[in-house]
């Protein structure tokens, strides 16, 4: 996996606007999950870029996003909906990469929402705030 670069803006991001009043880790995925839902605009076009297990898709493949998953469906992962072979499907947003063509802030709400819940990055999402400020400052 590689080594995700520092980028204070998107650290204020996650920290002010999207678990800034979250408690536990099912209030930082609803706050997770209602930034993605407010900041990409749907539907739009991506391609994946990784294998899961739990997702038809290979590298490669390209897809039509159309919505976020259900809440319920993104209490530990953020999932997002697509058509595949005419089913309707759920898969991890981090499979997938906007295309070149999607607006700017839908691909920097999608590589914000990706980053912050994935590899040592998923702590933003676990760590009570004070242990994430001083996790933050030691980066």
């Amino acid at each position: 996996m590689p080594v995700v670069q520092k980028d204070s803006e998107r650290e204020h991001r996650i920290i002010m606007e999207i678990i800034v009043d979250a408690y536990g880790p099912e209030e930082q995925a609803m706050g997770w999950y209602y930034y993605l839902q407010d900041n990409i605009t749907f539907p739009f076009r991506a391609i994946c870029i990784t294998e899961k297990r739990i997702s038809p898709l290979h590298p490669g493949d390209k897809v039509k996003i159309v919505e976020m998953a259900s809440e319920d469906d993104c209490q530990h992962e953020m999932f997002v909906e697509t058509t595949w072979r005419r089913l309707s499907l759920s898969i991890p947003l981090a499979q997938v990469q906007p295309l070149d063509e999607t607006d700017e802030k839908t691909k920097e709400a999608v590589q914000t929402g990706i980053i912050g819940f994935r590899g040592d990055t998923n702590s933003y999402k676990l760590m009570s705030k004070p242990r994430l400020f001083h996790w933050m400052k030691s980066r």
